[in-house]
């Protein structure tokens, strides 16, 4: 699985807060670690 953001993502995020998205990207990188 790629995490990519594309423009229309982007503006998704904005729905969310800061902490919101940054828990996101956490559990982004460990499914990106978990994947090696």
């Amino acid at each position: 699985m790629v995490v990519s953001l594309t423009g229309r993502d982007i503006l998704c995020l904005q729905d969310f807060t800061r902490e919101e998205i940054e828990t996101i990207l956490e559990t982004a990188r460990m499914m990106k670690i978990w994947q090696k």
